[in-house]
C-alpha cells in the first residue's frame, strides 16, 4: 500500500499524467467509496484497514492540493 501510494503521489506531480490517468471520475469514486461507505455507517469495503484508509485520505489530499 505504501509503494502505491507513492506512485500515485509521483503521478500527481506530473500535471499531464495526473489529468489524463488521476482525475476522472472512475479513480475518484473508486478512492471515495471506502470513505462514503463509512460515512454510510456500513463497512469501507473487504479487506480496508485503517491504514488503507489513510493512504487513500493520502492521496485524496495530494490530488487536492495539486489541482
Amino acid at each position: 500500500a505504501s509503494m502505491v501510494t507513492e506512485v500515485l503521489w509521483i503521478l500527481c506531480d506530473q500535471k499531464e499524467c495526473a489529468v489524463e490517468c488521476l482525475y476522472n471520475n472512475i479513480v475518484i469514486e473508486t478512492l471515495l467509496q471506502p470513505i462514503h461507505n463509512l460515512m454510510k455507517g456500513t463497512e469501507a469495503s473487504p479487506n480496508c484497514s485503517e491504514t488503507a484508509l489513510i493512504h487513500i485520505a493520502s492521496i485524496l489530499a495530494r490530488i487536492a492540493s495539486v489541482e
